[in-house]
């Protein structure tokens, strides 16, 4: 994974997992964040990726190269055709359509990440910091509640 990848999962996070996380496997809500920035479940050890159930699940061109489709599409007005993904991002004309179609049904979501894309590393990486710190309080406190 590249540094540029690291980064989008990092946007991701702040994106997808800013409200409490539960667990789809257990009902769990208690978790940790893994190396690749996804939410671990600390009872049945479930990983949550930060692109699931996004547009980005399971890509094979890459997250910063979607990224990058992801801002283009929006800074040319929700607008991009199927010719310049192929010359300028060098892809195929059915993958090229199957992300058209795909940008066009997350408008909103693209908006939420565009926020978060020219944001720089220092501060997403405090924004990160405090999500994880209030990760660890809040598991600290439901283990004394217990």
């Amino acid at each position: 994974m590249t540094d540029s990848d690291l980064r989008c999962r990092k946007i991701l996070f702040l994106v997808c997992f800013t409200n409490d996380f539960i667990c789809p496997k257990c009902d769990s809500r208690e978790f940790y964040v893994g190396s690749k920035f996804e939410l671990i479940c600390r009872d049945c050890v479930f990983k949550s990726e930060a692109t699931r159930n996004t547009m980005f699940h399971d890509t094979r061109i890459g997250l910063n190269k979607f990224f990058e489709i992801c801002m283009e599409y929006k800074r040319n007005g929700y607008e991009i055709t199927c010719k310049v993904l192929k010359s300028k991002y060098n892809l195929s004309e059915k993958t090229g359509y199957r992300i058209i179609g795909k940008l066009k049904n997350n408008q909103t979501f693209i908006d939420k990440i565009s926020d978060k894309y020219y944001i720089e590393d220092s501060i997403l990486e405090n924004k990160i910091k405090r999500i994880k710190d209030s990760i660890k309080m809040r598991n600290y406190f439901k283990s004394k509640s217990l």
